[in-house]
Formats: structure tokens, sequence, C-alpha cells
């Protein structure tokens, strides 16, 4: 619903008097439909009078009026409020330090925040005003959308290589608050027995979608079996928490600009948003991620392209921060994260996938699951009407896993 809090209107105030505006009025109206954000309300605000209006976007928690908001969610708009007002601002000094040419700056401008539990919010720049445009969440990305999401990624990654190699004291200092992720204490990832019965509610999506490939299903049990072992070791690995993680890649959190607002095949700029599960990680968690959710058949078969395209922008950016791209992330380290992650990340695509390609009507809603892992898992077991797109695209993911020896 979208309406303003008397402390919304306050902090939206600070910001028409910062910009000139002695008189106005407000408009308000949604920005996401259902399923667009799980973790608050998006809503775009006009401030407006006779002579000039002011377009932002306000990301607000959900309220809680008869009792303390979640933990989870606190955590989480603490941590992207950290993410815009320390730690971008450090890395943005750190490239210009070095002089980047092509520095990582896809981010958006904050305009003011609130960090008071039960009020917490963000109020950003409208992006979609400066021509800034979402990708339709049900198409796999076209070469170029993925290469541009790739590229920056590794720009975004090589910043915080470059610091820990530099400067170690200020990036153990500055990552110290986002060592940990938001659902690390989590009983779902803590407990055996929990994440085996989150593994097995997920799979039964994957046996529906390769049910006519005997082969196909013999190797998923074999992936089945695997991966609480697997979840647990990534749990116990430091050597994994190597730079600033995004950690929430899907395209919902990917904004793109056009030369031709018409021609929608090249971007030519990116600005990736909502931070509110970044963490120390890998750099690829992000990638991992990213590439597995938004590729299609052929994409995936060109897995391998697509590893060295990041590879070698993120070489090209560590030698200009000075740093030998085989001394800071040597090239059998990255091959090692990137097959332990292609692996972590097959639930990932299968509710992630499940998501983007539901009706509005159809999403779930989990302001009331954000401390209920179980609630939460029991909103991901919702039937589809592009179940064929689903099931084939769960499919071509097991046929390259597969392929890949994964």
């Amino acid at each position: 619903m979208c309406t303003l809090t008397e402390h919304h209107k306050q902090l939206i105030h600070e910001i028409a008097i910062k910009n000139g505006f002695a008189e106005y009025e407000l408009t308000i109206v949604p920005c996401l439909s259902k399923g667009g954000n799980f973790m608050g309300i998006v809503s775009a605000v006009t401030i407006h009078n006779s002579e000039k209006k002011l377009e932002v976007v306000l990301k607000s928690a959900f309220s809680y009026e008869k009792e303390k908001p979640p933990k989870m969610l606190c955590d989480a708009y603490k941590r992207e409020i950290y993410m815009y007002t320390r730690i971008f601002e450090e890395f943005h000094k750190f490239q210009e330090e070095y002089g980047i040419i092509e520095p990582f700056n896809s981010v958006i401008k904050i305009q003011n925040y609130s960090d008071i539990e039960g009020s917490q919010c963000l109020i950003m720049e409208n992006l979609k005003t400066a021509g800034y445009q979402l990708w339709d969440k049900t198409i796999p990305f076209n070469p170029e959308h993925m290469e541009t999401v790739i590229k920056e990624y590794a720009r975004f990654h090589a910043v915080s290589f470059g610091m820990k190699h530099k400067n170690p004291k200020l990036f153990e200092e500055l990552t110290l608050p986002i060592k940990g992720h938001i659902f690390d204490n989590e009983e779902m990832f803590t407990s055996v027995d929990k994440s085996i019965t989150y593994i097995t509610t997920m799979f039964k999506n994957i046996y529906e979608a390769i049910a006519d490939d005997k082969h196909l299903t013999e190797y998923a049990k074999e992936i089945e079996n695997k991966l609480p072992q697997h979840f647990w070791e990534g749990l116990k690995r430091k050597d994994l928490k190597c730079v600033v993680s995004h950690g929430d890649c899907w395209c919902n959190n990917f904004m793109f600009k056009y030369k031709d607002s018409q021609n929608r095949i090249t971007p030519s700029k990116i600005c990736i948003i909502d931070w509110q599960l970044a963490s120390l990680n890998s750099p690829l968690y992000d990638f991992a991620y990213f590439f597995l959710v938004h590729a299609d058949k052929e994409t995936l078969n060109k897995y391998e392209e697509y590893l060295d395209l990041y590879y070698n922008t993120l070489s090209k950016q560590l030698e200009n921060f000075d740093c030998d791209p085989q001394e800071v992330f040597p090239y059998a380290t990255f091959e090692e994260h990137a097959n332990f992650y292609v692996l972590n990340h097959i639930l990932t695509v299968t509710i992630v996938l499940k998501i983007m390609l539901c009706e509005t009507e159809e999403a779930p809603e989990f302001s009331d699951a954000l401390e209920d892992m179980d609630k939460m898992m029991a909103g991901m077991e919702f039937d589809i009407k592009n179940k064929e797109i689903y099931n084939d695209r769960l499919k071509d993911l097991f046929e390259f896993l597969n392929s890949r020896n994964f």
C-alpha cells in the first residue's frame, strides 16, 4: 500500500528543502508489483509544485505496528544503508586514488535514509525517469546483457581485491560489519536435517522437469545426495570470504540504459540495485548465481567463454590497481570457486526461476515469513502457469551440469 508515515514525510521534506522547494505537494505510486521485492515496499514519490518537480524512490521496510520487526529485516536494511554510506564511498575513493579509467560506479544515488528500527528506509534517485529500464524477467538475457553484467561484476569485485591487497587494514575494518550473511544464523543453514529437508523440497521441481530422462534423473539424485555436505563445507570455508559480494543477482536488481530506448539490444549503462544481501563472499557467488539464472541453453553451452570474459576483465582491472592477478586471485583458485558455486546455486536457480516466471497473482508473499524459514520454504511450493517453460529451463540446467561433470 502506498502511504507515507510522518517519518517518511520528514525525510522527503529534507530532500525537498535541499533541492529548493519552499512549497510542494507529494504524489506517490507503487513501483513494483507483488513478487518484485520481498523485503519491503518500493514506491515512486514525486515532489512537485507549479515550477518544477523531483522524482525519487522510497524503499521502506514492511510495517509491524503491534510487534517488533524481524531481525533479518532490520539487518537487511542496516546492511544496505552501510553499503551506500560507507563501502561505496570508500570504493570510490580507492578507485580515484589509482586513476581507474573504467571504474565500478554503477550504483544508485541515495538522497536520504533512516536506520531507526521499525522505520528503516532509503530514498533514492528514480532511475526510470533517468531512462533506465528493467529487463523482462520471463526472458533469458541476450549475450549483450550477459556481457554487460559480467564485466561490471568483475570491475566491482576488482575493487575489493585491489583494496585487500594494497590496504588490507582498511579492507578488514570496512568489511567487518558485513562479514557474515544475514541468513547465517538461520536453522535452515546451520542444521543438517533442516538443509536436507530444504533440498528435498526443492528437488521435487527438478525431478518433475527431468522425469522423461532416466539418465538425467540418476545424475540429479547424485547431486541431491552430495549437496548437504557441499553446503556444510561452504559454511566452514574461510577462503571463500574474499570480496564484497552483491548476493542478490536476479534480473530485477539490474537496470539498463540504452542509446536508443526503442532498441534494447545493447545497453549503454547499467545500475546494480538492492544490496541488502551483500556480504563478504567469493566473487564466483555472484557470477554463478547470475549466469545460471539468466542463461538460456545456448548461453549455458558457452559457460567457459563467459568465465574467461569475467576473469580477463577482472585481471585487467587488477593490473590497473598495480596488482598481479595470479598473485591476488590465481586462475586455479578462480576455477575451483566457480565449480563450487555452480553446485551451490542449483537450489537458487530452482527458486528464483519460479519467481521470475510466475504471474503477478501467483507470486508468494513473504512479509510474514522473514523469521520462519520453514514458512518461507512452504511458500515456494506453488504452481505456475508457465510450468512448461520452467521445466524446460531446469532441464537445460541439468543437461549443462551433466555435460560438464559437476
